[in-house]
């Protein structure tokens, strides 16, 4: 037998505003938006925020789940 795929689409928006009181901040944006028969939508105001959602709707991992990362391994010299 072989594993079941899922296909899952995504429409993914992304935009910085400066804020009118302050021209130093800038403020993120981030709208991920399912392209399936029930459309859903998702807004998120940092991009730890989208890449947390994203573990979690395509890995199935929730934030904190993630290992770190191994060291590169350097060339041999």
């Amino acid at each position: 037998m072989s594993p079941t795929r899922t296909y899952r689409s995504f429409l993914l928006r992304c935009w910085v505003t400066e804020e009118r009181d302050s021209s130093e901040a800038l403020d993120e944006r981030f709208v991920v938006e399912s392209v399936s028969e029930a459309p859903r939508h998702w807004a998120f105001s940092t991009f730890e925020e989208l890449v947390d959602f994203l573990r979690a709707e395509l890995l199935g991992e929730r934030p904190g789940d993630q290992q770190e990362s191994p060291p590169l391994a350097r060339p041999p010299d």
